[in-house]
This record gives structure tokens, sequence and C-alpha cells, in this order.
């Protein structure tokens, strides 16, 4: 998915004052381009899992509407899960929970569910010792990773993690030295980052070596937005974030622009101990499969009107 027109209410900011952080070396081992119009097929009202942090259950799957926000609960407590402060669906089928109680335990849950379906123990480098954002990109598990109390004396790196051995694999440094409450893929060269702590949140662009570019502090018609805990890109292609659980206006529902870092509050959802998102895309799967590569859905519409006509593509 890329990022498109926000909807009304969106002020068009510059971005200017963009900083570039150096990066480490990393981007041999492994990069995302991919496709800049996937998921483009959805309309606006939509709907992403998120993770409840103790509003309905101790740890419990939902949903979020966006139009309006609303959410609904998918699952009981899932007791495996002591602390989850991010999920993140692969297009493997498995929902993936961060957890912070034991930093090594990544869980493995039913998406549809939300059922236990097992753990993955995490090797950590030595550049970091817990994973506070993800994102799936292109078959693989990509993470934000940091030092746990490190007081912001220490870098945040781009990794990946092998979801079937939990090795952890840094690709660079972003030169941030905040955690990251989210990562969001919108389909191109950069995945997005939103910051958590400190008194205003900030929005990167960061390569696959981790090399990161400030598009801006978030702000709300000129003043900071809340402290920030998800940043997802819906399947209707617009940038969506998640206040922290201890802010004023947790649980409500944020709209961003990539381009300036502009927020938007949508509302309430209703649901005050929201702490993660994340986007089911049911309609990419021929992205992942030869010959399509990175081929979208409507791809796949071109080739049958093609057919049918007797092409013989």
């Amino acid at each position: 998915m890329r990022p498109c027109t926000l909807v009304v209410g969106i002020v068009a900011l510059a971005s200017g004052g963009a900083m570039a952080q150096q990066a480490a070396p990393g981007a041999e081992r492994a990069s995302f381009s991919g496709n800049g119009s996937r998921g483009l097929a959805f309309a606006t009202g939509v709907e992403m899992l998120a993770w409840d942090n103790g509003f309905n259950a101790d740890e419990a799957l939902a949903k979020v509407g966006t139009a309006p926000p609303s959410y609904s609960v998918v699952s009981g407590d899932v007791t495996q899960v002591v602390n989850g402060p991010e999920i993140e669906y692969g297009q493997d089928g498995v929902l993936y929970v961060a957890e912070t109680s034991v930093n090594t335990l990544l869980h493995r849950l039913d998406p549809v569910t939300g059922g236990y379906l097992g753990v993955i123990n995490l090797t950590f480098p030595p550049q970091g010792n817990v994973i506070t954002s993800m994102e799936w990109i292109e078959g693989q598990l990509w993470a934000g990773l940091t030092t746990e109390s490190g007081g912001g004396a220490s870098n945040t790196f781009l990794c990946t993690i092998d979801t079937g051995t939990g090795e952890i694999t840094v690709e660079g440094d972003t030169g941030i030295n905040r955690p990251f409450g989210g990562l969001a893929w919108a389909g191109g060269s950069v995945v997005y980052a939103i910051t958590a702590g400190g008194s205003t949140p900030e929005l990167y662009a960061i390569g696959s070596d981790g090399f990161s570019t400030l598009i801006g502090p978030v702000m709300e018609q000129g003043v900071a937005a809340p402290r920030m805990t998800a940043l997802e890109f819906g399947p209707d292609g617009q940038l969506y974030a998640l206040p922290n659980a201890l802010q004023t206006n947790s649980g409500d529902l944020y709209l961003i622009n990539p381009s300036t870092a502009e927020a938007v509050n949508l509302g309430p959802t209703g649901n005050t101990g929201l702490v993660a998102l994340t986007t089911v895309n049911r309609c990419n799967e021929a992205d992942m499969a030869a010959p399509f590569g990175v081929l979208n859905f409507d791809d796949v519409l071109a080739f049958l009107t093609a057919f049918g006509a007797g092409c013989g593509l």
C-alpha cells in the first residue's frame, strides 16, 4: 500500500528541515522496494486488528474500525502474553505479538480467533535487548531494536527477525536515540517509524540499511500530538496511529500525513487500552508467489481481461 491523499482536514505542511542520520552497513543483507500501489482496491471505512492492553482483559486481540472510530473484541485474555506492546500480521497467516515482560519471547497467535499458536525464543545481538515495533515486508518480519532502560543514550536499530529460528539480524543504525512506537510500510523503498517517549513524537522515513530522514514532529493544529504507541497503514492506504495508553487521548484514533507529519484526531474508539495496530491484507497473496513477484491485484485483473479477450499472454 502507498500513502494517498488524506481525508479533508489534513493540513498540508512543508516537511522542511529534514535531517538524515548516518546508517551502519547492512544493506546487502536485506532490502525492501515493493509495489507502491498494493492494496488500494479497498475503500475508506475499514477495519484493522489491534491489541488491548487491559481494557477488556489483561491482554486481548481486538478490531478497530476507522469511520467512525470503534472497536470490538476478538479474544478473551491471552494468558500467555504478559505485556504485549506491539503486534504484526504476517502474510504467513500468523499474528506476531512482542513481549516486554520477558523480552526474548515472540508470541504466535491465530489472527482470526486470537488463539495461541506458540512462541519463538529470540536471540538478541549486542546492539539491543528489546523489540518495540514490527512490520512485515516482502515475506520478512522487520523490527525496531533498542536497549531497554537505555535512558535515551541507546540508538534504535532497524533489524530483521527470522521467524523460524528467532535470530535477530541488525540491518542498520538509524541514529535515532528514542524507541519506535510503531513501523509502517506503504510498499515503497522506505518504512515509516514514529518515536515513543519524549515530549513530541517524531515521524521518520527509514531505508532498509537504517538510513533515516526526519519528516517532522507530529503536530495537531500547531500543537504537539500525544505520545504515540502504534503506527500502521490501513487497507485504505491511510496512515493511522494510537496514543500511549497513559495519555489523555488514549484510545483515540489518529490519522497522520506521511509527507508532513500533520495529525488529525478522528475520535475515540471506546477502548483506552489499545496499544498496537496491524492490517490484514487479504488480497495480495499473489505478490508473494512467482511469477507475479511484486505485481498486485490490478495486475491480475489486467491479465484476466487480456486472457478473456484472447490475447494469450
